[in-house]
């Protein structure tokens, strides 16, 4: 790979030409990689393409679908990796002989796949997506993690409706009419409203 060490971001186009894939040991024994940002672009992570380096972050694409055997092996710890929603094949031992301290799987129950049962080191805590939870428990492979935590339903802090107590009115000038929004559900974090009009 010909890198000098420390952090890297790879690059989303090469010589004019997307980057959508990082081959087999790509990046392996570059013992000073320390992290890495993978640009959005890369769909594929080959076989131990960063295998046997010192890394302790790694930020995964968002639109990544495949991570092969060994690509994160024999790395250093890592606090936290995001699995992007994505992703829907994962080979086995990918961070063999590193430490994650915590995965978290932003893949939702119905993309949910079966994967390799060495994929990950399972003594750790697994957070899946709100509702994904029994999908996660039931599907091989995601299913040996000694715990499996659902992430908060941030959906529910959204307002979904508003709606006015008033579906029409007419209005003299110099009159004023109070209206009462009602904003829903009423779990919602911000229920502020701003009223614009077009009128002069």
């Amino acid at each position: 790979a010909g890198y000098q060490g420390g952090d890297i971001v790879i690059p989303s186009e090469h010589k004019g030409l997307p980057v959508t894939k990082i081959g087999y040991g790509a990046f392996k024994s570059e013992k000073k990689l320390t992290s890495v940002v993978i640009p959005d672009s890369v769909t594929f992570i080959g076989t131990a393409a960063f295998s046997n380096c010192s890394l302790s972050n790694v930020e995964l694409p968002a639109l990544l679908v495949t991570i092969q055997e060994k690509a994160f092996s024999h790395n250093e710890t890592f606090d936290v990796i995001e699995i992007p929603s994505s992703v829907r094949t994962i080979g086995a031992d990918i961070f063999v002989q590193s430490v994650v301290n915590k995965f978290i799987s932003h893949i939702p129950a119905e993309n949910l796949n079966a994967i390799d049962e060495e994929a990950f080191n399972w003594n750790v805590s697994l957070y899946v997506p709100y509702g994904a939870k029994e999908t996660y428990e039931s599907t091989d492979g995601w299913k040996n993690f000694v715990e499996i935590i659902e992430m908060e339903d941030t959906q529910s802090h959204l307002a979904q409706s508003i709606s006015l107590d008033y579906e029409s009115f007419t209005l003299a000038p110099e009159n004023t009419i109070l209206l009462t929004a009602t904003v829903l559900p009423e779990t919602a974090e911000n229920k502020s409203v701003t009223w614009t009009s077009s009128n002069d």
